[in-house]
């Protein structure tokens, strides 16, 4: 299921539960020389403002050191301590030591001659902007899409090679297209499934409900070119479904682990359960309502979640891992610090496609906006680079470049612009204004293409 899928869900939850237009920024069209060598980093306070048309009240002293040393190991407990099975009753690892710092980067008004990167950036119309554009950040020359594409009608498969598009029309048909706009096969929906995109390159995600008072959902593998499917009993126990809302279910790229949000008495939180087996293999403790689901790393080995060391005690949540085997590692420990900083947990987060690297949005002290930052998994290094996101919801998912060098934001308010960020060479840019970012392709598909007369 795609990331974006998921936090729309998320976003719904959220609302429910809480009771004129300008020029788009120009992007450069020029051909780039080549990428000069990125100038020294440096740690001293970041001026106040960016060269763009809005102020951010960016921080203006490094990170205050942690408060307190970080023990070698942690123990994940809670009230009252939940039954589990032998292979999830060990004691979660922590690092010795996370290193949390601020880079905040300035944001240029337009793409640089020579800030490029890899692939194109497919960037969908709002309120305020005359085109869709496709912006290929190897020459930084910026394409208008056809005028009718919509985003939420496509799908693409993750070696790029297959889309699916499914009209609002008629949601119960899916046709495959090859890049060229050649229809290869036809899907007709069941009553009662929704589809969610491509699980692989060769099979759809598809959703059946099960249980339409609790929202209970199984997930159905659909192979579109030959009809072979695979149906997943909908065994869940102690599921927690967020009352009138389907939380989505987490399947490794295997299909053989699930990850799902359970609450019981006293007990709330994410649990990896063997697929074959039926077996629960660990638990994260954790508060599900309002917060954003789990992701399994791209090679499938482990699986991020948001957990509440404190647990039932509301107070910071940080970074976990459950790997395939039930091993629990804690990433981070946010609340180590002097200023109050946390991850946001209505917003969304992303592993960069290296599986290096997680992505996400925090929040500190009193400032109102949330701000973008990267989590290094080897070195447990935390960095803040101070890019906007939104207030209060959260923003959507970072989308990251297939070479995990960079990655594109927005603020979903329309406040501020498009932003690419390169964290290689610790630079930011915006591409435009009132547009959406939805896709990091390595190749534009020709159907999208728009045939200038």
């Amino acid at each position: 299921m795609s990331p974006r899928f998921i936090f729309l869900l998320a976003v719904s939850i959220l609302i429910v539960g809480c009771s004129g237009g300008s020029t788009p920024v120009k992007v450069a069209e020029t051909e780039s020389p080549a990428i000069t060598t990125p100038t020294q980093i440096t740690t001293a306070p970041p001026p106040a403002t960016v060269s763009l048309t809005y102020r951010l009240p960016l921080p203006e002293t490094p990170m205050p050191a942690p408060t307190r040393t970080l023990a070698p190991t942690w123990t994940l407990t809670h009230t009252p301590t939940p039954t589990l099975s032998p292979a999830s009753t060990s004691t979660p690892t922590v690092a010795s030591w996370m290193n949390l710092r601020t880079e905040c980067l300035e944001i240029t008004s337009e793409l640089p001659a020579d800030f490029r990167g890899s692939g194109s950036i497919i960037l969908w119309k709002m309120q305020g902007a005359d085109h869709s554009y496709a912006v290929n950040m190897e020459t930084g020359v910026r394409s208008i899409l056809p005028d009718d594409w919509n985003w939420w009608e496509w799908a693409i498969s993750p070696d790029e090679h297959w889309l699916t598009l499914q009209k609002d029309e008629d949601e119960s048909t899916i046709q495959v297209l090859d890049p060229k706009g050649e229809v290869q096969a036809t899907v007709h929906l069941e009553e009662d499934w929704g589809y969610s995109g491509w699980w692989d390159n060769e099979r759809f995600e598809i959703y059946k409900l099960i249980d339409r008072d609790n929202k209970i959902y199984s997930l159905i593998t659909l192979n579109p070119f030959t009809g072979n499917r695979q149906d997943f009993p909908a065994e869940y126990p102690d599921i927690y479904t967020l009352g009138a809302y389907f939380f989505p279910l987490a399947y490794d790229p295997a299909l053989t682990r699930l990850i799902y949000p359970y609450h019981t008495k006293g007990e709330m939180g994410f649990r990896l359960r063997d697929v074959d087996g039926g077996q629960t293999l660990a638990v994260v403790p954790s508060i599900i309502s309002l917060s954003s689901g789990p992701r399994w790393s791209p090679d499938g080995q482990q699986a991020l979640v948001i957990g509440l060391p404190d647990f039932p005690n509301f107070g910071y949540f940080e970074f976990y891992t459950i790997s395939r085997s039930g091993e629990v590692a804690r990433l981070t420990d946010l609340g180590a610090y002097k200023a109050k900083i946390s991850i946001n947990r209505f917003s969304s987060y992303s592993w960069s496609p290296d599986g290096r690297y997680i992505a996400f949005w925090i929040t500190i002290d009193e400032d109102p906006v949330e701000r973008l930052a990267v989590l290094d998994v080897s070195t447990h290094s935390v960095v803040n680079y101070c890019v906007p996101g939104l207030k209060p919801l959260g923003a959507y998912p970072p989308i990251w470049s297939s070479d995990s060098q960079q990655m594109v934001v927005y603020d979903p308010s329309l406040e501020g612009p498009v932003v690419v960020v390169d964290i290689k060479q610790k630079r930011a840019a915006a591409i435009g204004m009132y547009l959406e970012p939805e896709f990091w392709l390595r190749t534009v598909p020709d159907i999208w293409v728009k045939k200038n007369p």
